[in-house]
């Protein structure tokens, strides 16, 4: 929140031991955290195809782009080289048709994918202040139109895998050589592409004038696809994910939080975003794996580049950002005061404090907050029931314990109580 004030009610049940509850609370100034296992993964990986290339030059200039999330004793010395000495290799995979090659030359060993993930490159870094290869760039525009019109992908490629290519590349092309016929032959397929092709689907049309009703109808698709409860946007697994696109959830997942910030900047997609791309920036923070990057290099570039775009839009500078907060009853009596949070920058840590032996009832978080920065907190509550449930709850998870005796050949479940002598 970047309000002064707002308050969070709670509940503490009645059957709970009396003063055996407690309030945990988290506050930080920023979801993204620290990146630099994300950017060591990446920096230090062996590289030696056009893909693999590309993808590390981008990075190299996200890092930049983010250097604020990071702590100041890590660096990527080559960063400020890397993208411009990387690109100027770009014509050297690239065939005379103007797609892509992982190595070398050729129309036959042209890659659809690589192809358009190229052109989508070139956009990021155009965005974060580099000039792509002119020449390089026209001609693989001219191949991506071709690849809207007609088919030119591997006979492997099923019309769904077709359709999510051509939301791809209708993302990468420049707004200028897009038209509403474009949006108009895929608009009836929505539902069919891929979740990653939706959101580029979606990045396509906020590029465009008059494509409002496409926009809505690709956010309303993705959102159908998730699960949302008051605090999480959490996109279902599906396995649509296809590994010549170098697809998984994480990437997915970031092309949305991409997709769905930009579109919550405008007019007409900000009251149907509401909140949903910080809750769903919480979920992906959760999706590093236990090494604090995502599962691949081309998820960690998207979610990269994902981060740029939600910091831009919801994470302002920080500068002597303080966060107060209390546990109150209902006439405002103070219950328990949290420890004091105080933030000088985006790469603070996040920080922990308790509230102990609360009572039943329905408190509420009071939190007031001053200085410049966003705050995020996370509010948990624990307590001990005074006796178990009279009945069993189903709560979405069950356990339970069988025994089975083996007579005559077949296995019988045992019925309880059960003696077994040893012998």
């Amino acid at each position: 929140s970047v309000d002064a004030q707002w308050q969070v009610p709670f509940v503490l049940p009645a059957t709970m031991v009396a003063q055996s509850g407690k309030a945990k609370l988290t506050l930080s100034p920023s979801l993204i955290g620290d990146l630099t296992s994300a950017f060591e993964y990446v920096r230090d990986y062996p590289y030696e195809c056009w893909e693999q290339k590309s993808t590390k030059a981008v990075l190299a200039a996200q890092y930049i782009a983010l250097k604020p999330y990071f702590p100041a004793s890590w660096q990527w010395l080559e960063a400020t080289t890397l993208p411009a000495d990387t690109w100027a290799l770009a014509p050297n995979y690239q065939a005379s048709n103007g797609g892509m090659t992982y190595w070398g030359q050729g129309d036959a060993h042209v890659s659809p994918y690589l192809s358009v993930a190229t052109a989508r490159r070139f956009n990021d870094l155009r965005q974060l202040g580099y000039t792509p290869p002119a020449r390089t760039e026209q001609q693989l525009h001219d191949y991506l139109r071709e690849l809207l019109k007609q088919k030119t992908t591997p006979d492997y490629y099923n019309a769904d895998m077709d359709d999510s290519l051509r939301a791809e590349a209708l993302a990468a092309l420049p707004a200028p050589l897009l038209s509403a016929q474009d949006f108009e032959r895929l608009k009836d397929k929505i539902s069919t592409l891929s979740i990653r092709s939706r959101a580029a689907y979606l990045e396509a049309a906020l590029k465009v004038r008059g494509t409002e009703a496409y926009r809505k109808k690709a956010a309303l698709s993705i959102m159908s696809s998730a699960e949302q409860t008051a605090t999480a946007f959490k996109l279902r697994k599906s396995n649509d994910y296809w590994g010549w696109f170098l697809d998984d959830h994480a990437s997915s997942s970031c092309a949305v939080l991409s997709a769905f910030t930009r579109y919550s900047q405008t007019t007409d997609g900000k009251a149907l975003m509401g909140d949903i791309p910080p809750r769903l920036a919480q979920d992906i923070q959760r999706q590093r794996n236990r090494k604090g990057h995502y599962g691949s290099t081309s998820g960690n570039l998207t979610c990269a580049q994902a981060w740029i775009t939600y910091a831009r839009a919801y994470e302002p500078p920080v500068n002597d950002l303080h966060i107060a907060a209390r546990v109150v009853d209902n006439t405002q009596k103070v219950l328990g005061t949290f420890a004091p949070a105080h933030f000088a920058s985006l790469r603070d840590p996040a920080q922990n404090s308790t509230v102990d032996d609360l009572s039943a009832g329905t408190p509420t978080l009071a939190v007031t907050r001053t200085g410049q920065g966003r705050a995020y907190y996370q509010l948990g509550v624990e307590y001990a029931l005074a006796k178990p449930a009279a009945t069993d709850q189903f709560a979405g998870l069950e356990l339970r314990r069988e025994y089975s005796i083996r007579k005559n050949g077949a296995w019988h479940v045992a019925k309880l109580p059960l003696t077994i002598a040893r012998g």
